[in-house]
């Protein structure tokens, strides 16, 4: 059994990613749930690390085939195949980053109305406010409870209020 996992060490980490994003696929359909943002971000950031695995699991592989070895050129690839994964890890890790950054909205859990929420803040131009059913740590209801607008909150004169109202709305 060790031997095995020795040899299939590339797809290991990728079957364990499609597995997870099965259950959580299968856990929102069946529970009228989403996952939350951190763990959603987790999900992503496994999914590219076990592609980026399986590929260099792959490319080695290829690379210690007999008949690919015997070929003249069996330098000119291998050097093709680390300039090639090289490129798509730094692409795939610099795209998620900026994907991560600007898909990132903040969850705190609060109570409202006496009911405990998810207040999930969305403040790029304008400051949004969702409230969600709270469920668990990795999970919140996918029905939008109520939302509040604090307008534009990045004023940069105190003494301007306009915009800063506040006011419960029932989604």
């Amino acid at each position: 059994m060790i031997v095995k996992g020795k040899k299939y060490w590339g797809v290991i980490p990728l079957a364990v990613y499609l597995i997870l994003q099965i259950l959580v696929m299968v856990t929102e359909q069946v529970t009228d749930s989403q996952l939350r943002s951190i763990p959603q971000i987790i999900l992503f950031w496994m999914g590219i690390f076990s592609g980026l695995i399986f590929l260099f699991w792959a490319g080695r592989i290829f690379l210690t085939w007999d008949r690919v070895r015997r070929l003249r050129i069996y330098g000119l690839l291998r050097t093709f195949f680390i300039a090639v994964f090289t490129i798509l890890g730094f692409g795939s890790v610099m795209i998620g980053m900026f994907v991560s950054a600007f898909t990132y909205k903040p969850e705190h859990v609060v109570e409202k109305n006496g009911r405990r929420m998810v207040a999930s803040v969305n403040s790029f131009q304008q400051e949004l406010v969702y409230y969600y059913e709270y469920k668990n740590i990795l999970f919140c209801g996918d029905k939008l409870l109520g939302w509040e607008d604090y307008g534009n909150g990045g004023n940069i004169f105190p003494w301007y209020a306009a915009g800063n109202s506040k006011s419960w709305n029932k989604g």
